[in-house]
């Protein structure tokens, strides 16, 4: 078994105002493990999640034709894991708590300092690395036949 990830990650930044997309592309240049695909139009941004099987979404809240904490309830019914950040200029405590408990990992007021954007999306790279690095190991564990086995348990 051999397992690859798929570096650099894509990143779907969903917002209906351009400037802050513009905002955002610019601030994680830096990040090189990412790939960012920018979208005012969050129905258009779902269609691309799904056929690309993203994995990392950077979304509003407020946005016409499908709001950003409908679009996480979407992405969380996907076959695979999605890691989702929330920047809204404003949001209630209940659209607050319907994010968290659809999976959303963070949840940043804007205009927010770029530095916390990019921290959130830099843990999650960090996930990811440590994710592939594990899956590694243990792939070479198993090609190489060693016996895997729990501290007290005897060997199989």
């Amino acid at each position: 078994m051999n397992f690859r990830f798929p570096f650099p990650l894509e990143v779907a930044l969903i917002d209906d105002e351009e400037g802050i997309l513009d905002l955002l592309n610019y601030s994680i240049e830096s990040i090189t493990e990412l790939t960012p695909l920018l979208f005012t139009d969050p129905v258009e941004a779902f269609e691309a999640i799904q056929e690309r099987k993203i994995r990392i979404v950077f979304t509003d809240i407020d946005m016409p034709h499908l709001r950003g904490d409908e679009l996480i309830q979407k992405c969380k019914k996907l076959a695979w894991n999605v890691d989702i950040i929330v920047m809204s200029a404003v949001i209630k405590r209940d659209v607050a708590f319907k994010c968290f408990d659809a999976g959303a990992r963070e949840i940043l007021i804007k205009p927010s300092d770029i530095s916390r954007v990019n921290d959130a999306l830099i843990r999650i790279v960090e996930r990811y690395k440590i994710w592939h690095q594990t899956c590694k190991e243990v792939s070479h564990g198993f090609t190489d036949r060693t016996v895997l086995k729990m501290d007290g348990d005897e060997e199989i």
